[in-house]
């Protein structure tokens, strides 16, 4: 009888313990690389539910917000400071939503290209871009040339920004 339920009592650990392992294919947040390794996600993706293309004219750019932060935390990573420069882009009135271009410091690991959230679509460059892309759009805009942003979200993931002069 104490065999029959030590063997009943090990049955049910187990299937309990089965039942509750977390498997790789029914993980979301579980990736496969090309070589069989598993990994976890970093970040919650955040994919739209239908491929979007958005070319937008823009026909003037708003004031430059210059912004740096850190996470003190009395670590070494609380020297680490984020830079960042927020282009707000001017689009005709009859366009909803706001654009604006993001440029992000060396160190600063960000997770789309382009992306949207709450009525404003982002797209974000190295902050080493700014002065070329600041110029060009300034003499685009002197010389009444047309300027377009090129958004791509799609539902595998991938994302693009680009600007047409």
């Amino acid at each position: 009888m104490k065999k029959y339920f030590v063997l009943s009592l090990a049955g049910l650990l187990f299937f309990s313990f089965s039942s509750l392992a977390q498997k790789a294919d029914s993980d979301p947040n579980v990736i496969q690389t090309d070589d069989g390794r598993s990994l976890k996600r970093l970040f919650k993706i955040q994919n739209v539910t239908e491929d979007k293309t958005e070319v937008i004219d823009i026909i003037g750019s708003g004031n430059a917000s210059f912004s740096a932060s850190n996470i003190a935390d009395g670590s070494s990573s609380s020297y680490n400071h984020s830079l960042r420069i927020t282009l707000t882009l001017t689009t005709p009135s009859n366009v909803k939503g706001t654009y604006q271009l993001v440029f992000y410091s060396n160190g600063e690991k960000v997770p789309y290209a382009a992306g949207s959230a709450d009525g404003v679509v982002a797209v974000f460059y190295p902050v080493s871009m700014y002065e070329g892309i600041k110029q060009k759009l300034d003499q685009s805009f002197a010389a009444k040339k047309k300027v377009q942003l090129k958004v791509i979200q799609k539902t595998n993931g991938y994302r693009e920004g680009t600007l047409l002069f």
